[in-house]
Order: C-alpha cells, then structure tokens, then sequence
C-alpha cells in the first residue's frame, strides 16, 4: 500500500501556508473523519481572511437591494493590480451607469463614479466589509445632481460566519 504525501498546512493572517511555504488553495485540504468541525472553522477563518484581502484579478459582481429612497444597485468591480479598482455601477435595471474606480487596502475601499451619459455626475463611494458580521457597508456621497442615493448606506451580506455552529453536518 503505497502512502500518499500531504503537505502540513497552517492557517495564517494572510491563508493557508504549507510547511514548504507555499501558499496553498482550498482545493488541496481534504476533510478526514472526525476533523469537520475543525475543517469548518478552518473555512469560515479562510473565508473572513479572503474577504477583507482581494485578489489581483478577482471580479466582484453583485446586486444589492433597494433600500429607502435608493433603488437597486448591480455592481461590477475588478481588482487591478497593487489594490486598484475599477468597473461599474449602474441603477435603475441598468439605464443608469456609473464608471468607478479606486483602491482597496486593510480591508477598505474608495471608489469615485463618473456617470456613463447622462449629465455626467460624479459621486464617491467608501466602504468596508465587518470582519465581525460578514456585511459590506458602503457609503455613496457627494453625488453632484439630483441622486436618490446620495448620502445612504448600502448594506449587502457578503459572507455568512455562523459563530454557532456545532460541526455536525
């Protein structure tokens, strides 16, 4: 019977790194019996870390909610390089588009929008996601024109920690 080599693998600030020191994806952690309730905290620590650390070339695209005046937003945002930003953002089932770009680092963004047309008005956005919760929080201000958005808070559940679970499944 021939043994098969697993790296050891520790969890960091920064991911996963193998004894070798390279860095290691989620594909190669294999679940044995017995450890899935250390597998899952391993997750859900891997899954906090990613989020607050963006990737060079990773495209965020989502769609947040209406919520008081503001009506729904689809986003569209890819990582540059050394933490740039840049992408749309359009409203009203995409009639209205906002070219944004920007910078991430240490967990928060920046992003100033130009409107695509339009009258061609200009606003910022700044934003984190709570490493406590899981919630993106993003604040849209100093739109210049009329905005239904201008100066509210965007909430989106960008991922789920489940503090409570028991590692039974």
């Amino acid at each position: 019977m021939s043994m098969t080599h697993r790296p050891q693998i520790w969890l960091t600030g920064t991911g996963l790194i193998r004894k070798d020191g390279h860095h290691d994806l989620w594909e190669n952690i294999r679940c044995h019996h017995g450890r899935r309730a250390v597998f899952r905290r391993l997750v859900e620590r891997c899954t906090r870390a990613a989020a607050r650390r963006p990737f060079f070339g990773r495209v965020y695209s989502f769609h947040s909610q209406p919520s008081g005046s503001c009506p729904s937003l689809d986003w569209h945002v890819v990582v540059g390089a050394n933490g740039t930003l840049s992408g749309v953002v359009g409203t009203n089932n995409m009639s209205t588009v906002f070219r944004v770009s920007g910078t991430v680092a240490k967990g928060k963004f920046h992003l100033d929008g130009k409107e695509i047309g339009g009258s061609g008005r200009t606003g910022t956005i700044d934003g984190q996601v709570r490493s406590a919760d899981g919630w993106l929080i993003a604040d849209i201000s100093n739109v210049t024109g009329p905005s239904q958005c201008n100066n509210h808070t965007v909430t989106v559940q960008w991922y789920r920690y489940d503090a409570g679970t028991s590692g039974n499944g």
